[in-house]
């Protein structure tokens, strides 16, 4: 809001301060708002906060429509804040679309998503009520709950983790896209998005943020200077500055960028227009390897301290599990109000809802239990299906010793019954168990096959086909649902 600031400064005049020239002036823009001369973007309502604009924005635009989704909202058993906080987000997107309430889409919904994270913060309170006022009203088609298609969606597309960051330049955008899709095949996700944080946000962000208007990798000594300069100090969001960790690295990834450029430019000329020379000379990563070696360093020493304590993990991760396993078979088993005590301590179920409604998680009904001491409210469902995964996942990793990239791949995994050659026959017997993941591409090796398979001792076997109690009452094969 500083071009309103600026305004306002422009025009106090003798008996007219500053507070009613900016109320003279925010009337002015509401009205435009409301005549849809303008289109105010997300960005606009989490800096101006207004109080005003939502209840007058009912009165001037779609006012039966708003009034049919406030019905809507109180027949789904929203009231207070809730209520209150959904019809507003519903205002902001018809303010921000331009359009109807009937016109509004998913699609709205994402991409209030992406314009929140991009700001770094959270959805505005009242999104999830937004949207489930419209999917009763028809509006949306779609027939999940707005958390559930958030996770559906899954990783992003490589043009969509570059738009994230706001790349100004056209061109520039485009050459980011080609080179990281060109990348993105030899890498598991987390390193692809590692790259895709230093080429695009800490790179080329960077340099648009503080000269507007470039649109050539070609940068002068008195860009590419001061992105160097800034590169090694890490600024937090309160202000405070520290040393960023693996500055080299970052450097190194941005002088791979450039050479690998150069390079293809040789074979493929479309990339020619964009070899240029590197900004990064090899001298000024020659601490690389001392760098390289101070990691190694610190996972070998972070490996010593804990390894003493793994079987200590165990324990407390099966523990947790059954305990918590336990404590829902104990409230499932009550009725509302009925009390009920386990492992020495006394609960009480109590209702998720002052009225009954189906709860959002997993589709199922919430089991929530309080304690009778403290009075602490605990949801038992969601207590037991986390610590069954916690469980599963130490004792995946500590016996198959896969990567954690490796355990929640998108593709999934499935469980095969094989034998080798040289094993005899066994009848009934689950030896020789192997677990084959299904993915597009190795993690460890670009030219692997793009089906691994890891061999599972009988112990992990049976790990991974637990069956599941409570509510759930079936088998999973697989710890990627994690």
């Amino acid at each position: 809001m500083v071009w309103l600031n600026e305004l306002v400064a422009a025009n106090i005049r003798p008996g007219r301060g500053p507070v009613r020239v900016r109320d003279e002036l925010l009337s002015g823009l509401r009205a435009l708002i409301f005549l849809r001369a303008i289109r105010p973007g997300y960005t606009f309502f989490y800096n101006y906060r207004p109080t005003l604009i939502h209840d007058l924005a009912r009165q001037a635009v779609e006012t039966e429509a708003i009034d049919r989704c406030e019905v809507v909202g109180l027949r789904l058993r929203f009231t207070g804040n809730g209520l209150n906080d959904g019809i507003k987000t519903i205002v902001r997107m018809v303010l921000h679309t331009g359009g109807r309430v009937e016109d509004l889409r998913e699609t709205d919904f994402v991409e209030m998503r992406e314009d929140y994270r991009r700001l770094g913060r959270h959805l505005p309170a009242g999104s999830m009520q937004a949207w489930e006022i419209l999917r009763s009203m028809g509006t949306l088609t779609e027939s999940q709950s707005f958390n559930a298609v958030i996770r559906r969606r899954g990783r992003g597309s490589t043009a969509e983790l570059v738009d994230s960051y706001g790349v100004k330049c056209p061109p520039v955008r485009d050459v980011l896209v080609r080179y990281l899709d060109h990348k993105r095949p030899a890498l598991d996700y987390n390193s692809f998005h590692n790259l895709v944080t230093v080429l695009v946000g800490l790179f080329w962000v960077d340099i648009e943020r503080q000269h507007p208007g470039i649109d050539t990798l070609q940068l002068p000594t008195e860009v590419a200077e001061p992105w160097k300069q800034r590169m090694p100090m890490l600024v937090l969001r309160d202000g405070r500055v520290k040393p960023r960790r693996f500055y080299l690295t970052r450097l190194v990834t941005v002088r791979a960028f450039y050479l690998d450029i150069a390079e293809w430019a040789l074979e493929d000329p479309t990339w020619a227009p964009w070899a240029v020379p590197c900004p990064i000379r090899r001298s000024e990563i020659g601490g690389l390897t001392m760098e390289k070696r101070k990691v190694t360093a610190d996972m070998h020493q972070r490996i010593r301290e804990r390894l003493p304590h793994l079987d200590a993990v165990i324990v407390a991760a099966d523990d947790h599990r059954r305990s918590s396993a336990e404590l829902l078979e104990r409230a499932s088993e009550a009725a509302i109000g009925e009390r009920f005590e386990h492992a020495a301590l006394n609960y009480r179920r109590v209702p998720r809802y002052a009225k009954e409604r189906t709860a959002r998680h997993m589709g199922e009904h919430a089991v929530i239990v309080q304690r009778m001491d403290t009075g602490e409210r605990h949801d038992a469902t969601r207590g037991e299906d986390d610590a069954f995964w916690c469980w599963a996942v130490v004792e995946t990793l500590r016996h198959t010793g896969i990567r954690a990239e490796e355990l929640v791949d998108e593709d999934g995994a499935i469980i095969r019954t094989c034998r080798s050659a040289a094993s005899q026959p066994q009848t009934g017997a689950t030896g020789g168990q192997t677990m084959r993941r299904r993915r597009r591409r190795s993690q460890r090796c670009r030219y692997a096959d793009p089906e691994t398979v890891i061999p599972l001792t009988d112990n992990t076997f049976h790990r991974w086909s637990a069956p599941r109690g409570g509510r759930h009452n079936r088998v999973r094969e697989a710890c990627c649902g994690w």
